[in-house]
């Protein structure tokens, strides 16, 4: 039986996990691996609106992924925790076990080039 700290442990990490759920929030964690940026810069990187990615960047700031801090005008993001990409990188190992398998369900016959 789970006890009510671990209980609220684990909510805890349920949230941080909600705030990677996006594929958005997916690619700025990605282009934040090279270092921090600005949100000009990561609107353009993602080509997405402004609007749209401060919204993201501020679900991300609150779970405690990222970092912020002012450099005169610019905002300037960066990971707080790089672990998170170890999460994306499970996360592809995952997809690609599913995919394999997947294509272990067909028939011989139906993975030859000819087709």
């Amino acid at each position: 039986m789970v006890n009510k700290q671990r209980r609220k442990y684990l909510e805890s990490v349920a949230e941080i996990i909600r705030a990677t759920s996006h594929p958005v929030r997916l690619a700025i964690i990605e282009i934040l691996a090279n270092g921090e940026r600005c949100v000009c810069e990561i609107t353009e990187l993602v080509d997405a609106n402004r609007p749209n990615i401060s919204k993201h960047l501020s679900l991300m700031l609150r779970s405690g992924i990222l970092n912020m801090h002012k450099d005169g005008l610019k905002t300037m993001y960066s990971l707080k925790s790089p672990c998170v990409l170890q999460f994306i990188k499970c996360g592809g190992k995952i997809l690609k076990k599913k995919l394999e398998d997947q294509l272990d369900l067909l028939p011989e016959n139906m993975l030859s080039k000819d087709m």
